[in-house]
């Protein structure tokens, strides 16, 4: 039977793409069903959501495949996920294209992919398609019923919750400083609209954000944690970040484990979640030290179109 590719409608979709959603995604690692409500409030109810880039693959009525592509300042990327049973048997390729036609539209210097390390026939399908790797990331994951140790700081040095309608410039600043020595351009673009976009979601808390100060008040670490609606028993750490001269001194130790105890304020916090590049092994070791274990292996791929 052909394969028909239409747009995701916000409006009439919300039950079609959970169910899809619960079905493509259940053998992935950490896998939670959402809901309806999830979908319709944090999905399609999010400002950047563009239906012109997010598709459906339909054989007959059913949904069998969905493609999204997203723009993040010059830079764009691509998911395409279909159902367990019906994975690599051609579905990728018309997802594919019609994301590509969507993305290109934009002047996009580059798009990226993340793929998990196991999904082999996925990595090859990106290759096919001109992707070539550029690093790999450990997905990582720590008990929240383990204790967290006291953070210990340097003389001087103290953490709090910045006040952002004062301070918004400076915690952006510091994320971008501060991660600016390990990371290229279009990488860092991409970095602050995410941050921006999540500053600006409704389950956003300031109350997440910590930053370290010297002995002046100035900023000089970050860390922050937030936790999803529709994974409401995790807390991730998205940002962690400290100014190159202040490095090897704790700072990111104890910004971390201040986080972690926020986490653990919240009763309904069972685990922590972050990712770290594998070509970062300071960052590789100090997560291990305070409990966290890799439970998967992500591919990120890059396609330049100029």
């Amino acid at each position: 039977m052909p394969i028909t590719i239409r747009n995701i409608n916000k409006e009439t979709d919300i039950q079609n793409f959970t169910e899809f959603y619960n079905l493509a995604y259940v053998d992935f690692p950490g896998h939670k069903d959402i809901t309806a409500d999830i979908v319709e409030k944090h999905v399609f109810g999010v400002s950047h959501f563009d239906e012109k880039g997010n598709f459906f693959a339909l054989e007959d009525s059913r949904i069998i495949g969905r493609g999204r592509g997203d723009i993040h300042g010059n830079a764009g990327s691509i998911v395409i996920s279909v159902l367990p049973e019906l994975r690599n048997t051609g579905i990728e390729d018309p997802l594919y294209e019609a994301v590509m036609k969507y993305l290109p539209s934009k002047k996009l210097k580059v798009i990226w992919v993340n793929i998990l390390s196991k999904s082999h026939k996925d990595a090859n399908f990106y290759k096919s398609k001109g992707f070539q790797e550029k690093k790999r990331m450990y997905g990582m994951e720590r008990n929240m019923s383990k204790s967290v140790e006291a953070p210990e700081l340097p003389d001087g040095i103290i953490i709090n919750v910045p006040d952002l309608e004062k301070e918004h410039d400076a915690v952006r600043d510091t994320i971008e400083i501060g991660f600016s020595d390990t990371e290229d351009e279009t990488t860092m673009t991409e970095m602050m609209v995410h941050y921006d976009k999540f500053t600006e979601r409704d389950y956003f808390s300031p109350e997440g954000i910590l930053v370290a100060r010297d002995t002046e008040g100035k900023i000089i670490g970050i860390c922050i944690g937030t936790v999803h609606p529709a994974m409401d028993d995790s807390g991730f750490i998205p940002w962690l970040a400290v100014l190159k001269e202040h490095r090897g001194k704790g700072i990111g130790k104890a910004l971390l484990l201040s986080s972690l105890k926020w986490f653990k304020a919240m009763e309904n916090i069972k685990k922590s979640e972050l990712s770290v590049d594998l070509d970062n092994p300071n960052a590789l070791k100090l997560y291990k030290g305070i409990g966290y274990e890799v439970i998967t292996e992500a591919i990120h791929f890059e396609k330049k179109l100029v």
